[in-house]
């Protein structure tokens, strides 16, 4: 199963290590919350276990299963993608979990390795006093070029490496806790100052609103004709209607009114645009002329308006 096949969305790293453990290269990694994340993937490769037999024990094991957490690393390709993680003080556990058995016989003895190692390194954070996780990290610990390791040497090395991370945890739980504050008094400050802004903020959105009524009351002055204008087109289209029902044009105030509107989109003559006022004068008068030189109650066909 690939490394991305992974339970939720994958989260960035504040801080990422490389964990010599051994010959083998263990990847760690900081979250903002200040907690150190051990990624599955590069250890079963180590344990030659399988990866996707680990990957499913975590997801059931009930306690794993809670803090589990997808994290993006760099793998030992040198690419970086998502790898499901587990708490770093969950990393004996994990180890423990695993049946010597089911190793092959070639990797068991690295298994007991791991594992005896973890107990030591247990007694050794835990035996430790609780200064020493708040003083500077310590160097690491390597062995003489002309021999290995001890096992208490690599027992000193492992607890070393957890004494680094645990402090790196506690200086960023302790900047979190400041950050905390900051925000506590930022937000306080914030707050005040919207109380005092608020009365001015609700004045300035009223004159907004008066202004914006009052410049539309005058647009709309300024783009339709004057009362008088309308009042003149009124009485042409009223001129218009009695002429055409004299010759035998029924509701002629109708028909003409409908013509008008459908013609020059005049719902009514007190908004007709400026632009449109000579255009529907000359249009009634041009209609009256006509229906004027036609014989009064002639009947026959009525006089069309003009195009």
């Amino acid at each position: 199963m690939p490394d991305e096949e992974v339970v939720g969305p994958a989260v960035e790293p504040i801080a990422a290590y490389q964990v010599k453990f051994y010959e083998d290269i263990i990847p760690v990694a900081q979250l903002a919350d200040g907690r150190i994340y051990v990624p599955i993937r590069p250890i079963t490769d180590a344990l030659g276990l399988s990866s996707r037999g680990q990957r499913l024990r975590v997801l059931r094991h009930p306690v794993m299963a809670e803090d589990v957490q997808a994290v993006n690393m760099h793998g030992s390709d040198g690419k970086r993608r998502a790898f499901l993680s587990i708490p770093l003080q969950q990393l004996p556990g994990f180890l423990f979990g695993v049946d010597t058995n089911r190793v092959k016989a070639e990797l068991q003895e690295k298994l007991l390795r791991y594992q005896r190692e973890c107990f030591d390194a247990l007694w050794q954070a835990t035996a430790g006093s609780a200064a020493a996780l708040t003083t500077s990290a310590a160097p690491a610990l390597e062995a003489p070029a002309n021999r290995e390791m001890t096992s208490a040497e690599r027992a000193l090395a492992l607890a070393t490496t957890l004494q680094q991370l645990a402090a790196a945890q506690v200086e960023a739980e302790r900047r979190m806790t400041g950050l905390d504050a900051m925000q506590a008094e930022l937000s306080a400050k914030v707050s005040t100052m919207a109380d005092f802004l608020r009365p001015f903020v609700q004045e300035t959105r009223r004159l907004l609103a008066d202004q914006a009524g009052r410049l539309g009351s005058i647009e709309t002055r300024l783009t339709t004709i004057t009362e008088a204008e309308a009042a003149e087109v009124a009485l042409a289209v009223k001129n218009l209607a009695a002429e055409l029902e004299k010759r035998n044009t029924p509701n002629g105030y109708a028909r003409v009114h409908s013509i008008l509107y459908r013609r020059f989109d005049v719902r009514s003559y007190y908004v007709l645009p400026h632009e449109k006022y000579e255009l529907v004068l000359k249009w009634l008068r041009s209609w009256y002329d006509e229906v004027i030189t036609q014989p009064v109650a002639a009947g026959g066909k009525e006089v069309a308006e003009p195009q």
